[in-house]
C-alpha cells in the first residue's frame, strides 16, 4: 500500500452515540482513488416491538480530513404501531 493512504487507514472519523451495538468497517483503500465505501453492521437484535431504539453516527475532522456536507446520519428503529379492530 502507498504509504500516503497509510494515515487514512486509521483515521477516526467516525463519532457515535449510545444507542446500538455495531461495526463500522471499510473496504481497501485504493490508490488514486478520492472515496472509500464505509459498512455499517448492527451487532444485536432489535426485534422487540415495543422498543424504541435510536443513535447517530456523525463524521467528525480528523487529520487532514474536513467532514463535509451531511456530516451526521441518524439511524432509527421505532416502536411498531399495532391496529386495532
Amino acid at each position: 500500500m502507498d504509504t500516503s493512504l497509510l494515515k487514512w487507514k486509521n483515521l477516526e472519523i467516525f463519532k457515535s452515540l449510545d444507542g446500538f451495538s455495531y461495526s463500522i468497517t471499510h473496504d481497501e483503500f485504493k490508490e488514486n482513488s478520492n472515496s472509500v465505501t464505509y459498512h455499517f453492521t448492527l451487532l444485536e437484535d432489535i426485534q422487540n416491538d415495543d422498543v424504541y431504539y435510536e443513535t447517530s453516527i456523525s463524521l467528525v475532522n480528523a487529520g487532514d480530513y474536513t467532514a463535509t456536507g451531511n456530516t451526521i446520519m441518524q439511524i432509527v428503529k421505532p416502536i411498531k404501531e399495532f391496529k386495532r379492530y
